[in-house]
C-alpha cells in the first residue's frame, strides 16, 4: 500500500513538470508514458516482491530490472509507432517513472523489514 501510494504520487509529479515542460501536443505523450510506468511497476513490484520472490528480495529486484528493461523495450518499439505519439516525451516521461519507483523499492522493502 504504501508504495503504490507513494509510485502513484511520483507519477502525477512526472506527469504534471513533464507537462509543463513540453509543447501542448507533446502533454498527452508524457501522461501515457508516465502511466504506461506506473501500471508496469506496479504489476512487477506486486507480482515479483509481494506473491512470487517475497523471501528473496535480490532476484526479485533483478527480475524487476529485467521486466523493466522489456516494458520499456515494447513501449519504444510497439506503442510508440501504434499511438503516433511523439516518442522523446512518452519515454522520457516512463524512464523517470521507473527510474524514481525503483530508487524507492529498496527503502519500502528496508520499512517493511523493520516492521515484521
Amino acid at each position: 500500500m504504501l508504495f503504490g501510494t507513494a509510485a502513484a504520487g511520483l507519477t502525477l509529479l512526472v506527469g504534471a513538470i513533464g507537462g509543463l515542460l513540453v509543447p501542448a501536443d507533446a502533454r498527452e505523450a508524457v501522461w501515457v508514458g508516465a502511466v504506461i510506468a506506473f501500471v508496469v511497476q506496479i504489476v512487477l513490484f506486486v507480482g515479483l516482491f509481494v506473491v512470487a520472490f517475497a523471501r528473496h528480495p535480490f532476484l526479485a529486484h533483478m527480475l524487476g530490472i529485467v521486466g523493466r528493461f522489456a516494458a520499456l523495450a515494447m513501449l519504444a518499439f510497439i506503442w510508440v509507432p501504434l499511438a503516433d505519439l511523439p516518442a522523446a516525451p512518452l519515454l522520457f516521461s516512463a524512464v523517470s517513472v521507473l527510474f524514481l519507483t525503483t530508487l524507492m523499492e529498496p527503502l519500502v522493502l528496508f520499512r517493511r523489514a523493520e516492521k515484521s
